[in-house]
């Protein structure tokens, strides 16, 4: 660990109990910069999730697809 770390942690076992749980929610939380970065973000992936859902194979048909592979690999 480092010195820093350490030091942190020290000061993290004198909080009490209270106080640790709002560190943890700090800790938490998504960060944002007060423009909404990150609902920007999330709406952007939605879009795309949206947008590409029919594109890409389900996880079934990709296993299909790679096990084929390898038995024309294996000839």
């Amino acid at each position: 660990m480092s010195p820093t770390f350490e030091i942190v942690l020290n000061q993290v076992k004198s909080l009490t109990p209270v106080e640790k749980s709002k560190l943890v929610e700090m800790l938490t939380k998504p960060k944002t910069n007060g423009g909404g970065v990150d609902a920007n973000r999330s709406n952007k992936i939605k879009s795309f999730r949206g947008k590409y859902r029919k594109i890409l194979p389900s996880s079934e048909e990709f296993i299909a697809q790679k096990r084929a592979e390898i038995l024309i690999e294996e000839r």
